[in-house]
Parts: C-alpha cells; sequence; structure tokens
C-alpha cells in the first residue's frame, strides 16, 4: 500500500479478547492533514482501534498500515514519527512535569540539550502548566497531569499524533485552546487521530467515525453523516401574530409532525421529510399568519448517533 495521501489504512480489521469482539471488521482510510475523530460511547473499541494502529496490539485478522508499513512491524524511523497520548495517564510518578516532557522527548530522539528545553518549555507554556513544572507528577491534580501527557505526546512534533481522550477533565477554555492548536498542527500538514465520548466534539473534526460495539457504524464528514439522517429535523417558525391552539391543533392533524415547542408567536415542530416545510409556510399564509422568519434545525448528535445504531445492529427498527 503506497499512497503518499494516505496516513492510516486498516483492512477488515478485527480484534477479540474472549468472547468480546472490541474491534469488529473495520475498514478504514484516513488522510494527511486531517483530524479524524473516533466518536462513541465508552467501551466502544476506540482506544483498542488506535493501539491496534499504533502496534502495541496484534489483530486477529485484517491488516493495518501506517505511512505505508503495516503496523505490526513499524521501523523505528516511522514510530519516531508517531506520538500517542494514551487514555490513562502514563506519567512517571516521582519525576516533575518538566521531567516527564523532557524524558519523552530524550526518548523520541532529540538529543541536543537546548532543543529539548526550548520544546519542553513552548509545551509548558502552550498548555498552561509552568507554575507546576516542577512538581512531580503524583501531586498534581488530573486535569494538570492529562494536560503534562498531552506535552509529552507532542513535544517531538510528530507528524501523526493519536489523542487517546485528551480533552477529559480539562475546563471547556482550556479544550477550545486545545482543538485551535490541534486545528494548527493539521493546518501544517500533520494527522490526528482523536477519540472521544462527547459527541459535541466531533463538530471540531474533519471526519468522524461514529464507532459502537467494535464497528464503525457511520463514517465521513459532519455535514456527509448528517445527510444520510431523514428523521429528527426541527422546524421553528415564527410568525406576525400569537399561533392560537386551534392552529396548533389542526396542524399536528393535518402534517406529518410532532409539537416539540410553542411561545406566543413561535412554533417548533418536527418532522421527517423535508417536503412537508412548503405545505407548512402555504398553511400558515392562508391563515393570514404571516410567517417572519423559517430556521431548520438539524438532529443532534445523540439522535444521529441512535439513527445509526438502529440501523447496524437493528435494521428495520429505524423510526
Amino acid at each position: 500500500m503506497r499512497n503518499d495521501n494516505v496516513v492510516i489504512k486498516t483492512e477488515r480489521l478485527r480484534k477479540t479478547f474472549g468472547e468480546i469482539v472490541a474491534v469488529d471488521n473495520v475498514s478504514i482510510e484516513i488522510f494527511r492533514g486531517e483530524i479524524f475523530g473516533l466518536v462513541g460511547p465508552n467501551g466502544a473499541g476506540k482506544t483498542t482501534l488506535i493501539r491496534l494502529l499504533n502496534g502495541l496490539l496484534i489483530p486477529d485478522k485484517g491488516n493495518a498500515f501506517v505511512f505505508g508499513y503495516s503496523a505490526v512491524k513499524l521501523p523505528l524511523k516511522i514510530k519516531k514519527k508517531i506520538g500517542y497520548m494514551t487514555q490513562y495517564k502514563a506519567l512517571y510518578p516521582d519525576l516533575t512535569a518538566r521531567e516527564n516532557i523532557d524524558f519523552f522527548a530524550r526518548l523520541n530522539g532529540i538529543k541536543d540539550e537546548s532543543q529539548r528545553k526550548r520544546l519542553v518549555e513552548e509545551m509548558l507554556q502552550l498548555l498552561e502548566i509552568e507554575k507546576w513544572a516542577d512538581v512531580v507528577a503524583y501531586k498534581l491534580s488530573g486535569g494538570t497531569q492529562q494536560r503534562v501527557s498531552l506535552a509529552c505526546a507532542m513535544v517531538h512534533n510528530p507528524d501523526l499524533l493519536f489523542l487517546d481522550e485528551p480533552t477529559v477533565g480539562i475546563d471547556p477554555d482550556l479544550r477550545k485552546k486545545f482543538w485551535d492548536y490541534f486545528r494548527q498542527l493539521v493546518e501544517s500538514g500533520k494527522t490526528i487521530i482523536i477519540t472521544t465520548h462527547y459527541l459535541e466534539e466531533a463538530k471540531y473534526c474533519d471526519r468522524i467515525g461514529m464507532m459502537y460495539r467494535g464497528r464503525i457504524i457511520s463514517l465521513g464528514s459532519l455535514s456527509e453523516i448528517l445527510s444520510r439522517v431523514s428523521f429528527g429535523w426541527r422546524l421553528r417558525v415564527t410568525t406576525e401574530k400569537k399561533i392560537n391552539q386551534e392552529i396548533i391543533d389542526e396542524i399536528t392533524s393535518s402534517f406529518n409532525v410532532k409539537l416539540e415547542a410553542i411561545r406566543d408567536r413561535e412554533i417548533i415542530l418536527r418532522y421527517d421529510n423535508g417536503s412537508v416545510i412548503d405545505d407548512l409556510i402555504l398553511f400558515f399564509n392562508k391563515r393570514n399568519l404571516v410567517v417572519e422568519d423559517v430556521e431548520t434545525i438539524p438532529p443532534s448528535l445523540s439522535d444521529m448517533f441512535i439513527h445509526f445504531i438502529k440501523k447496524e445492529f437493528f435494521e428495520g427498527e429505524v423510526s
């Protein structure tokens, strides 16, 4: 497999632990210069898939390639191009934050002391942990340990970065800074594979793989995945006059919609077929209710996730 734009390729990858199928028939491609998100609940198989791609686990079946090399036999020159932040903090508890970052820099081939010092200080500043730089790791809070772990994964400026739940335990402001920095990295040509169970973080990824019970149940950009979901859309209509109960009753009995909210001049309806929108606008106009604003609201990420779970595992029950 040789394609300079394809950083990772898997072919029907499978991994079991006893009777538990952790990764089930996963075939994906991940491209240079993108943030690829593995999104799903705890136990979905995200961490196992990352460990397979790092060569830390051997698959039962299928193949995985990183930079064109088998993930099971990655040469040292390729391993040094990879950064990996584990879900569980891999810090040396008796080393300070600075010493941990410096150690991982040396481990990844940065031998020049002045260069390491500069890179370590950059990481301390970037992740806002300067004041804890000389505190031993076991005395740091969970959130600060998370930041140090991320610094250890990034300090050697890898081309490919695996981040396993990097934003767990981090406050919203710092989380946004992390994502801003991740975006800068991919714009410079890096590739990031990130796992998260925060569905709302999918919007920061260029593409996502929704994962459940070891399978990728939907794959693509958020807009592509959204286009595959026909149910759960909402319509917000604002009218010039107050919408009375008689109008509400007529709408719910005449159209294939469900009432979600009503606030004086605003009504929110759930629909499955977009063709109903024009019919509703015409309905309001015929009843002398001038429509001031119309907004379509896409399904929530939770709605989409549930939709694809049902489609993958309970075909025929999707509503």
